[in-house]
């Protein structure tokens, strides 16, 4: 294991256990369809603004979603560009401290679910290939999120 995981490892240790939940991106060596498909669906409806909403406080909006996703593209690139996973992957870990500045209670621009959602996926990217896996995932909410009408 090189040292980066190893640092990985460890962050991950010292986290509050409500944070710690495991994803298995990938189902007999491919990415688990049910992740693209169900889950990402119920995640989109979960994201998807509610006039009823007073859970979270705040709606997703579509401009929040995209933004997000676009970072995520970013990163695709970059990788693509220096093909080193430990060179993007600060960048990964960095969406993290985005999505708590977007979560801020006395700006907040995204719900606590979509914080958390990207907390946990962000937690369970251990390599180029989680990533990948994450950023269809992602690629597939965005897609549910707008089949739901969002503009």
């Amino acid at each position: 294991m090189e040292n980066w995981q190893k640092q990985l490892e460890k962050l991950k240790d010292n986290q509050p256990e409500e944070k710690n939940r495991m994803i298995t991106f990938y189902k007999n060596g491919h990415i688990d369809p049910v992740l693209v498909h169900k889950r990402a669906m119920d995640w989109a409806n979960e994201f998807y603004p509610n006039p009823k909403n007073t859970k979270d406080k705040k709606n997703l909006t579509s401009a929040q979603i995209r933004k997000f996703y676009g970072e995520v593209l970013t990163i695709e690139e970059k990788l693509k560009s220096s093909n080193k996973f430990e060179l993007v992957y600060p960048q990964i870990l960095m969406l993290k401290s985005k999505a708590a500045y977007a979560a801020n209670p006395s700006s907040r621009k995204i719900p606590d679910s979509f914080r958390n959602w990207i907390d946990m996926m962000i937690d369970n990217i251990k390599d180029e290939k989680d990533f990948k896996a994450f950023k269809l995932i992602f690629e597939a909410i965005v897609g549910y999120f707008y089949g739901k009408g969002a503009k």
